[in-house]
């Protein structure tokens, strides 16, 4: 679990197995709980909040995996900055549904080359709110 950068709600994804073997469904959603001072409050809803995940592998050497939630049909823009924020790749940048999204980064630019060994920064973008996660890479 995360806590929002607000500071107000928890949040943490919760994934059901319903069957076994390989018609096993699975179905993941984002929860988020109101905190206060003395803990958790209120009941849990289930509904997508605007969330970067840390990507996986990090630090990585071909590609890492970068998932994001939202909450709203908005126009989303996922993009790579350098240490320096200048704009490395822009790997999404369309309306989105509310939901859960997957994006992978393969250590390339626009241009398809390859970068550097270094720190990176994936930023999640929306006309509402941002929010960025640092990406190692290591060549």
């Amino acid at each position: 679990p995360q806590v929002s950068p607000d500071g107000q709600w928890l949040i943490y994804e919760v994934t059901v197995v319903v069957g076994g073997g390989e018609e096993g469904k699975s179905k993941s959603g984002i929860y988020k709980t109101r905190l206060n001072p003395t803990g958790i409050a209120g009941s849990t809803t289930p509904t997508y909040v605007f969330f970067l995940h840390q990507s996986v592998p990090n630090p990585f050497k071909s590609q890492t995996t970068i998932r994001y939630s939202l909450p709203s049909l908005e126009r989303a823009c996922l993009t790579i900055y350098d240490i320096t924020g200048r704009q490395v790749r822009r790997l999404v940048n369309e309306q989105k549904k509310p939901g859960i999204y997957t994006s992978i980064w393969n250590g390339k630019d626009n241009l398809g080359k390859k970068v550097a060994s270094g720190i990176y920064f994936a930023e999640l973008k929306t006309d509402k709110q941002r929010m960025q996660k640092k990406i190692i890479l290591t060549r």
